[in-house]
């Protein structure tokens, strides 16, 4: 069993819940909604043996379900607090399907259209449907405003899907859409004759450049962040659980806590963190989940004594999007190894390699998955729990530092 998750989000860029997509078995050539009773019976067992409120992180769960498994009651094992049953636009309209579907929607279940392309005023299953998506690429927002006045006018809940760009985002949020899922919100916003106009921190810089020299030192490190009064909060508030009952004397002291190899990720981290308040808070966790994702395939994979690169790259993967600059420019300012660079900018390399696995992991790009578990040794049967370790990770993070 292999799942991923895309979000959703609301008007405000904030994440309304997550798509589920996953793939059941090794002869699957990419992943797929709930097609059958067995495979949604084990689906959804595995999402509750890696802890299935985690995984969403207590927003929506919006999976596929199709007219069989409509017909079971696997789904009760979720609450309708968190679960979205999006109906697949191939079903086969029946007087029985439309039954269920209104006995789940009576239950307090979301029911979602998923990929609609029908006739708005005739079929049959508008009158229960909560949310109806668009997949924009099949139906262009320009085709389809009838249905979008119609669906506003009948207070239905729109989602827009597959929307690459902030040009496609703006438009449909323009046309009245709520909902947004695509890869818009990881893209850059790089406008001519602006670019530069975020600024790093010069005290994230020297100390990115003392960890990259041959003998980094913590005294040098430690003066640098005494002068910076919210950098030293910030230390002093991360490492606290370690310190447990000891007493923190000196910054100094603070840093041992950490170690060079931990102060290079955390200090990479705040500064995505202060140059990230205005983008999407899902865009610094996917960040952290990559960084996490590629340190543990690293380290089961020919990739084992790259594993603290592998993790940074990974941290350093959506860094473009933070600092609204092309990645190459970002990488002029931030001191990283060649192999970073060359992964970042190009995705060649070994590095480069474990970048592409976990973007097509993250898509559901199985054919492509395959082939990079081949090139860096990895058994692909693993890549979920990997997966689901660094989501958890990931929450408790983003917990301490406040996001």
């Amino acid at each position: 069993m292999f799942i991923a998750r895309q979000p959703i989000f609301n008007k405000k860029e904030k994440v309304y819940g997550y798509e589920l997509l996953y793939r059941i078995n090794e002869t699957s050539t990419e992943y797929s909604s709930f097609s059958s009773q067995s495979a949604t019976a084990t689906v959804i067992n595995g999402l509750f043996i890696h802890g299935f409120e985690k995984i969403i992180n207590k927003k929506k769960a919006f999976i596929n379900f199709d007219a069989d498994v409509l017909k079971e009651d696997f789904f009760h094992l979720i609450s309708p607090e968190y679960l979205v049953i999006e109906i697949l636009e191939d079903v086969e309209i029946t007087k029985e399907l439309i039954n269920r579907v209104r006995e789940i929607k009576e239950e307090g279940y979301k029911i979602a259209l998923d990929d609609f392309v029908e006739s708005y005023s005739e079929y049959p299953l508008i009158q229960y449907a909560d949310i109806i998506k668009f997949d924009i690429r099949e139906t262009p927002l320009h085709t389809i405003k009838y249905e979008v006045l119609r669906a506003i006018r009948d207070k239905k809940i729109i989602l827009a899907e597959k929307i690459e760009t902030r040009e496609e985002y703006s438009i449909a949020k323009d046309m009245g859409f709520q909902l947004f899922q695509g890869y818009f919100f990881s893209k850059p916003k790089i406008i001519e004759g602006i670019k530069g106009k975020k600024s790093i921190n010069p005290n994230y810089l020297q100390i990115i450049e003392e960890l990259q020299s041959e003998e980094p030192s913590y005294q040098v490190i430690s003066e640098i962040i005494e002068r910076d009064a919210n950098l030293t909060f910030k230390l002093l508030r991360t490492i606290d659980h370690r310190a447990k009952t000891d007493s923190i004397y000196s910054i100094k002291r603070a840093l041992t806590y950490l170690g060079l190899n931990e102060l290079n990720y955390w200090i990479t981290l705040l500064l995505m963190q202060d140059m990230g308040k205005d983008k999407p808070k899902e865009l610094l966790n996917i960040s952290l989940i990559r960084s996490k994702f590629a340190l543990k395939i690293a380290e089961k994979s020919d990739l084992k004594k790259l594993k603290l690169e592998a993790s940074l790259m990974g941290l350093l993967s959506n860094i473009d999007a933070f600092l609204d600059l092309p990645i190459d420019e970002v990488l002029q300012q931030i001191k990283v190894t060649k192999r970073i660079k060359k992964a970042l900018i190009h995705h060649k390399g070994l590095l480069g390699d474990l970048l592409n696995l976990i973007i097509f992991y993250e898509r559901g790009q199985w054919e492509e998955i395959n082939s990079y578990c081949e090139q860096l040794n990895i058994k692909s049967d693993e890549l979920s729990k990997y997966y689901f370790e660094s989501i958890n990770e990931t929450n408790n993070i983003i917990s301490r530092i406040g996001q």
